[in-house]
């Protein structure tokens, strides 16, 4: 827990808006309850990728559900 938020691990597959394949990548990451329920699998959501490191991602739950 991180201020009193659960820290989630997860696996995902990030597809690239740029078109580039997609590619599997693990993260942790604070998630509020509100977001809980749109945490599962098979889940689709808006993530940012740093472009220096495509491992280096953050959901972007402040773009709602894709």
């Amino acid at each position: 827990m991180i201020n009193m938020e659960p820290v989630v691990e997860l696996a995902l597959t990030v597809i690239p808006a740029s078109g580039l394949a997609p590619y599997p990548a693990t993260i942790r990451q604070p998630v509020s309850q509100l977001h809980l329920p749109q945490v599962r699998v098979g889940s689709t959501l808006h993530v940012k990728v740093d472009a220096g490191d495509p491992q280096s991602i953050w959901i972007n739950f402040a773009a709602g559900a894709a």
